[in-house]
């Protein structure tokens, strides 16, 4: 009579564990994703080699424009950023 008691007691705790540590485990997946290419404005030709990095962030995640200007920014927390590009031959505003 007892044993089924112990064998349905670790499934009870491992399932109140499993719900106390789930709030956490979500917290760690709140970053984004920032994405997109750059190209020069008159032309429309895309820029390789351009350097994006977000400011307000530290480490301060970056990325380099591909041979299409494209760029991708992993792991950027959630929320508004200041982002600085900046380009060999080009001024910034």
């Amino acid at each position: 009579m007892s044993l089924p008691i112990l064998v349905s007691m670790p499934k009870k705790l491992l399932l109140a564990v499993f719900i106390l540590l789930l709030p956490m485990l979500s917290m760690g997946q709140r970053v984004q994703r920032i994405k997109g290419s750059v190209t020069d404005k008159e032309s429309k030709v895309a820029l390789i080699g351009v350097t994006i990095s977000v400011t307000d962030v530290q480490p301060s995640p970056g990325a380099v424009t591909d041979a299409n200007g494209n760029f991708v920014i992993e792991n950027v927390p959630v929320g508004k950023h200041n982002i600085t590009v900046s380009y060999l031959g080009y001024q910034g505003r």
